[in-house]
């Protein structure tokens, strides 16, 4: 039996993911749209949206659950080694601690390590001797998990993820604020690529943040599908996309079968 996902990486993927899912063609789900039109106003400075409701859905498309069970997540990073992904998948703070991968290699230049106590914290080693900051106490505490884009479109138009289009977050920081030596970043962002990593989900590997709260497994898919349906409405009327980030539970890693693409974002020299 084949898995169904939702996939929004652009307008025409989302319509495809759709089309399997609601078991409808494009020319139903564009009737849905064109009935939605009217809550969207679109006049001058002046903007409103409306949100879909899951029973226009329903009814519209009589349909009463939706039988898929995987989301695509578009995750930014800029990537110097694109076989390390191939070959690790995307790995949380603590495998990049305790597996070879092109972040704990480029660390090693410097001789800064990830390492990981007894009782299971992760800690920066450099020199021989422990370094950190407030910012590494609490990644290493409490921000581990894995994050990314439902839209890929928002890759390139999220103002939040700027910087890690050309440094990862962490090595610029034990670069710039931690042992403040500039060459480290530098070094990476001229190595790396800016590239959007497009990776499969199942449901039940998102956290309750994703949804701002706790819900059913049928409302977690409910949510997906309002979230792709609403893209492409406001796509539809140029009222501006949404950009709804995905995440991970704590301490997910996303195996490398389940990378679908990484395709590279733009040239940098451009940003």
């Amino acid at each position: 039996m084949v898995k169904l996902l939702l996939n929004c990486l652009d307008y025409n993927t989302t319509i495809q993911s759709l089309e399997n899912i609601l078991k409808v063609n494009t020319d139903r789900i564009s009737e849905f749209l064109d009935q939605c039109r009217f809550k969207v106003t679109v006049e001058g400075p002046f903007r409103s949206f409306e949100r879909i409701e899951m029973h226009e859905i329903k009814e519209f498309f009589n349909i009463d659950q939706f039988d898929f069970n995987e989301v695509v997540v578009h995750h930014v990073a800029a990537i110097i080694n694109k076989e390390s992904y191939y070959r690790n998948g995307i790995l949380n703070l603590e495998n990049l601690a305790t597996t070879d991968n092109s972040f704990s290699e480029f660390l090693a230049q410097y001789d800064i390590s990830l390492k990981i106590n007894p009782s299971g914290t992760i800690y920066i080693m450099k020199d021989g001797k422990e370094i950190g900051s407030e910012y590494t106490a609490y990644r290493f505490s409490k921000d581990q998990c894995i994050n990314g884009f439902l839209l890929g479109e928002s890759a390139l138009i999220d103002t939040n993820v700027k910087y890690i289009r050309r440094c990862p977050e962490l090595i610029s920081h034990i670069g710039r604020v931690i042992i403040r030596n500039s060459e480290i970043e530098r070094n990476w962002t001229e190595r790396a690529i800016p590239s959007l990593i497009s990776f499969r989900v199942p449901i039940e590997q998102i956290d309750a943040t994703t949804f701002h709260g706790e819900l059913e497994y049928h409302e977690k898919q409910e949510f997906f599908i309002i979230k792709a349906l609403e893209y492409l409405l406001l796509k539809q009327t140029d009222y501006g996309i949404e950009n709804p980030m995905i995440f991970l539970k704590e301490k997910a890693t996303v195996p490398p079968e389940n990378i679908i693409s990484i395709d590279e974002l733009y040239n940098k020299n451009t940003m």
